[in-house]
């Protein structure tokens, strides 16, 4: 899932990841904490099937 050249100031990913939805707050390289929600959502959740992954980089744009 790396793109060409890497993320901008971290580089290549080179361990297991996940996606995450949105944004995180916090400087870069912190580590991130999942944990399950105080108050669930009152909405049912769906799985989100992804079709293509776009691997071009974003620092020529």
């Amino acid at each position: 899932v790396t793109p060409k050249g890497g993320f901008v100031r971290y580089g290549i990913v080179k361990g297991p990841y996940i996606l995450i939805e949105g944004s995180v707050p916090g400087p870069k390289k912190r580590l991130i904490r999942l944990r399950y929600p105080a108050r669930p959502p009152k909405t049912e959740i769906t799985t989100i099937q992804v079709t293509a992954i776009s691997l071009e980089s974003q620092q020529g744009k």
